[in-house]
C-alpha cells in the first residue's frame, strides 16, 4: 500500500504539470519531492548550530571580573585595573589572551590554551595555564608551570 501513495503522486504531479503553468509544476514537483522522503521515514538535514548557542570555551563560573588579591591589580571602581574573563578571552590591563581551547581538571579547574598579545599587538606568545576557583568562588587563581599562582578575588 505505501508503494501506491507515491506513485499516485506522481500521477497526480504530472496532471498538474500538464494542466498548470510551468511555476505551478515546479511547486508540485518540490511538494512530490518532499512528500515521497516523508513516505519513506526520511527527515531533512538539521539546520546548522548557532555560534551564539554553543557553549563558551570558558564557564561561566570563572567569568567576571578579577582584582589581584595582593593589590596589584585592586578592583578599581571604574574597572580599568581589573582582570576580566570572557567566554573566550582573558583581558589584562597589559594585554589580552584568545583563549584557542579549554578542558576541564576537575569541577573548580579547568586548563587553557591560548595565545597571548600586549594591548595594540596581535596575540603571539602561545599560552598554557591553569584557571582554579576556591572560597566559593571569590577566589581565582591563575597558574602557570614553574611559577607560583597568582591569586584574584572577584570583584
Amino acid at each position: 500500500m505505501k508503494r501506491l501513495t507515491p506513485i499516485a503522486l506522481l500521477g497526480l504531479a504530472l496532471l498538474t504539470t500538464a494542466c498548470g503553468s510551468a511555476q505551478d509544476a515546479e511547486k508540485a514537483d518540490a511538494q512530490d519531492v518532499a512528500a515521497l522522503g516523508a513516505g519513506e521515514g526520511t527527515s531533512a538535514e538539521p539546520a546548522p548550530s548557532d555560534p551564539a548557542k554553543e557553549e563558551p570555551l570558558i564557564p561561566a563560573k570563572f567569568q567576571g571580573n578579577w582584582g589581584e588579591a595582593e593589590d596589584h591589580l585592586n578592583c578599581a571602581p571604574d574597572g580599568s585595573n581589573v582582570m576580566r574573563v570572557t567566554a573566550n578571552t582573558i583581558v589584562y590591563p597589559t594585554g589580552t589572551t584568545q583563549i584557542s581551547e579549554a578542558s576541564p581538571i576537575d569541577a573548580d579547574a579547568i586548563a587553557i590554551t591560548g595565545r597571548y598579545g600586549e594591548t595594540g599587538q596581535e596575540p603571539s606568545k602561545d599560552v598554557n595555564q591553569q584557571l582554579k576557583l576556591s572560597n566559593g568562588g571569590d577566589t581565582l587563581s591563575e597558574i602557570f608551570d614553574g611559577m607560583a599562582p597568582f591569586d584574584y578575588i572577584r570583584c
